[in-house]
């Protein structure tokens, strides 16, 4: 499973994705933080990484999704 996400390309490509997702294709973004930290994330942190992922759709950017939770727990540590 790769830690990196992007937006569907086309209409095509979304519908691709939509009919693996009604398969139960993919997670969650709280599982798939939960896989990367260990524990339940908390809803600031699911907010906080699903705002990023929105801005790297608009700009069509991939998100390394692994690297957006670890930033944010270590700005998080840092902050306290």
């Amino acid at each position: 499973m790769t830690d990196t996400v992007r937006a569907p390309k086309d209409d095509e490509e979304r519908a691709r994705f939509e009919r693996a997702l009604e398969r139960g294709a993919g997670m969650s973004l709280e599982r798939f933080i939960e896989r990367i930290t260990g524990e339940e994330p908390d809803e600031e942190l699911v907010e906080s990484i699903r705002a990023a992922l929105q801005m790297h759709s608009e700009s069509g950017e991939p998100a390394d999704v692994r690297k957006l939770v670890e930033n944010w727990l270590a700005w998080r540590i840092e902050m306290t």
